[in-house]
Parts: structure tokens; sequence; C-alpha cells
């Protein structure tokens, strides 16, 4: 019944309210919220799109200097990864890396 009662208080743009992030640190940290998450970096991407080129620049160097580390950062994973049949347990207990 309180579940009734609950969705019964809720009204037609409850849905697109909670898409809106209170604060993206919490929207961020929490998996439940990825959806804010996403939501905040589209509005992020909107308003970077709507300022001049140049006041932009800083921004979306850091975002492509980031983006690239995180790349090389996952290659450097996945080769540590492919070296795990030769641990001495054949790769078996190593929890960083998948079967």
């Amino acid at each position: 019944m309180e579940t009734a009662a609950a969705a019964a208080e809720r009204g037609p743009l409850d849905p697109v309210v909670s898409m809106v992030p209170g604060n993206f640190f919490e929207a961020a940290s929490s998996n439940r919220n990825m959806l804010q998450v996403v939501f905040f970096a589209i509005f992020a991407g909107i308003a970077l799109l709507m300022i001049p080129r140049e006041k932009a620049k800083p921004l979306l160097d850091l975002f492509e200097s980031l983006n690239d580390m995180i790349i090389r950062m996952v290659e450097i994973i996945m080769l540590i990864c492919s070296y795990r049949e030769s641990l001495p347990d054949g790769g078996n207990d190593h929890k960083y890396c998948w079967r």
C-alpha cells in the first residue's frame, strides 16, 4: 500500500526532476545515479559549445589530456593482465585480471 501511495504523490515531471543532480560529486560516487552524471555531462557539453572556442580551449585541452591518460592506463592494465599466465599460480588467484 505504501508503494501505491508514494506513486500517487509523484507528479508527471518527477522523472525529469530526478535526472538533475543536486550535487554532482554525490551523483558521481553512486552507481544508482548514473543518469544524473550523464545529464550533467550533456549539459556541460552544451554549455561548452555555447561559449567562444578560445575561452573553452583550456577546459577542452584538460578533457583531452584526461582521456589520453585514461586510455594509456587501460593499455598498461591490459598489458599486465596479458602476462598473467606466467604467474606461479597460472594467474588463477590474480584479483585484478579477469578470466
